[in-house]
């Protein structure tokens, strides 16, 4: 992926594909299961999501 495709995702902001860690945790496995029982997604860690 490149680093303008993230950019897109990130001001997309999150939605039923898309989903944004602000670091790892040992819980991350029950989101890929999620994403994986699903559609399919992408997890970006390090990406704080902002407060409204």
């Amino acid at each position: 992926m490149k680093p303008e495709d993230v950019q897109l995702l990130i001001g997309e902001g999150e939605g039923l594909t898309v989903e944004f860690k602000e670091r790892y945790s040992t819980k991350i496995d029950r989101d890929i299961t999620a994403f994986a029982n699903s559609r399919g997604g992408v997890i970006l860690l390090g990406v704080r999501t902002a407060v409204r």
